[in-house]
């Protein structure tokens, strides 16, 4: 037992022979913008549905939305995003605004400009696939828990679905990148998926296609879909080499 613990937690240190990792975490005043007693409520976000995620939140354009991001709120202490070299504008889409983030002068929302705000990295060729999700799990017979034997996985920290390679996808298909908030538990308190803050992932709400680049809060669940990037099971810990 002593061995298979050290052998777990070894899995979670992403360290190549001439290289030293870091994982990329938000800082704490920026997760307080999603996440906690400070976050953006709920009225400032537009909350649907979609049918292999569930509950999506995407935030609306506004003035307090786009004070939030950019700034410091010295009310509440949550801070804002990094926005050196980013663009954030409204986007149109069933009948309401939202906000999304580029690196574009030309607004597009991709899903690593969001995540290069949060969490202040660099270009995503030193992105690296660290631990899979899967590591922080263990199976108890009826679904799965926490494992009692893994570092807990901190909010805030990147992650990302890789498309079965070690780096960062450089092309297409292309993979996609969120900041984890927390793990989703069912009914029965077993781990289902996980919940993240991210860009550009969930295009199809309520029936309604075309809301690209939009943030938004939302589950991964754990499997069940045949989009690969919809199930938690394949994301990792993104390291920065």
């Amino acid at each position: 037992m002593k061995y298979s613990k050290l052998i777990l937690a070894l899995s979670l240190v992403c360290i190549t022979a001439t290289t030293l990792a870091a994982t990329a975490v938000a800082p704490a005043n920026r997760i307080r913008i999603w996440d906690g007693p400070y976050a953006i409520s709920d009225s400032e976000y537009m909350i649907g549905n979609n049918p292999s995620l569930g509950t999506v939140k995407s935030l609306k354009y506004s003035t307090t939305t786009g004070n939030i991001l950019k700034n410091i709120n010295y009310v509440q202490n949550t801070g804002g995003l990094d926005m050196s070299n980013k663009n954030l504008a409204s986007f149109p889409w069933n009948t309401g605004y939202y906000e999304r983030l580029s690196e574009d002068s030309v607004p597009s929302g991709e899903c690593v400009a969001f995540a290069k705000s949060m969490t202040g990295v660099g270009v995503t060729s030193t992105w690296y696939k660290c631990s899979s999700l899967m590591n922080y799990l263990v199976w108890s017979g009826n679904g799965y828990s926490i494992s009692p034997y893994a570092a807990a996985l901190q909010p805030g920290t990147m992650i990302a679905h890789f498309q079965g390679l070690a780096r960062y996808p450089q092309g297409q298909p292309y993979g996609h990148v969120a900041i984890f908030l927390s793990w989703s538990k069912n009914a029965q308190g077993m781990v289902d998926g996980i919940n993240v803050v991210d860009e550009n992932f969930v295009w199809v709400i309520n029936g309604v296609s075309g809301a690209k680049g939009i943030i938004q809060k939302h589950k991964i669940p754990l499997s069940g879909s045949t989009t690969a990037t919809y199930n938690s099971s394949g994301y990792h810990v993104v390291d920065v080499r």
